[in-house]
């Protein structure tokens, strides 16, 4: 149980550094940013403002993310009257692929196309499917990944709709 803790202090620690003065932390305001939603309308992150938001990063092409769709679509049909928000970030240069995918997948949620990389780069995005938690005031927050322990950036896919993970984003959304 000491070395938990130990663990999770470092951890915490390690997520509070800023190497090259520019990284992202815990706390820090997430950058915002204007893309276009598949149907060509344009949203920023900032008018999610207010409400927790799971801003998700994949591509059509991705197994892994096409494997965690169907679970962020279930998280999104309960959530999405709660405060919280799904926002996906397409990284694909093909808008057609990414909107094919989401309508093969039902997918209802907000769907932002990075055809440019830029977001993806500005997030510091290495792999996909990579997911932020983002406060109601537009802050990074910790987030306890059941699989990885404490952490702002999840890594690779998860099964967003399990009850652990909703009771979670919901905490994030109390004051």
């Amino acid at each position: 149980m000491r070395l938990r803790k130990l663990l999770t202090v470092v951890c915490f620690a390690l997520l509070s550094c800023k190497p090259g003065g520019g990284s992202i932390g815990p706390g820090e305001k997430a950058p915002d940013f204007t893309l276009a939603t598949l149907s060509g309308e344009e949203r920023s992150l900032s008018s999610f403002q207010g409400k927790v938001v799971v801003l998700n990063f994949w591509a059509s092409w991705c197994q892994p993310c096409l494997k965690e769709l169907p679970a962020l679509q279930r998280l999104y049909t309960q959530v999405k009257h709660k405060g919280i928000e799904i926002v996906a970030v397409g990284t694909d240069d093909d808008r057609d692929s990414l909107k094919q995918v989401a309508e093969q997948y039902g997918v209802t949620f907000p769907v932002l196309v990075d055809q440019k990389g830029e977001i993806k780069a500005k997030y510091k995005v290495a792999g996909i499917p990579e997911t932020y938690i983002l406060k109601a005031d537009g802050r990074f927050g910790f987030f306890i990944d059941p699989a990885a322990g404490p952490t702002i950036k999840i890594i690779g896919p998860r099964e967003w709709d399990s009850p652990l993970i909703i009771q979670r984003l919901l905490e994030l959304k109390a004051p």
